[in-house]
């Protein structure tokens, strides 16, 4: 597992960067991470570039995971996350999972997209 969560002051969001084998707990070490430190800025975006990584979670994983935001993240979260294009449907699966929740979630492949996206709200 590898990740790194930094602040884009320019833009107000944390972006976290993941590459290598991720489990379910190295996703919720991340997600804890990015929750803090939009604590301390009192932000509410968050773009997570997930391209890089080998995920190790089952589909039962990936729905609690997610179900899981809601009291693990700030409420009015905007949320990005850029997958790889050939496994964009599977991730598919975690937004839908997240806007029938009520979270402002949206999965991207491009970054310049995911960006522009988050960076309107």
């Amino acid at each position: 597992m590898s990740f790194s969560c930094e602040l884009n002051q320019d833009h107000e969001y944390v972006i976290c960067i993941m590459s290598d084998k991720m489990t379910l707990d190295d996703h919720k070490q991340v997600r804890e991470q990015a929750a803090v430190l939009l604590k301390e800025q009192g932000w509410n975006r968050l773009l997570v570039d997930a391209r890089q990584i080998d995920a190790r979670m089952s589909l039962t994983d990936d729905y609690q995971f997610t179900e899981s935001h809601r009291s693990n993240l700030p409420v009015t979260i905007h949320l990005a996350v850029i997958y790889r294009p050939e496994e964009i449907e599977r991730f598919r699966f975690i937004e839908t999972v997240a806007v029938n929740r009520g979270q402002n979630m949206k999965i991207f492949t491009d970054a310049d997209e995911a960006v522009a996206w988050l960076t309107s709200h």
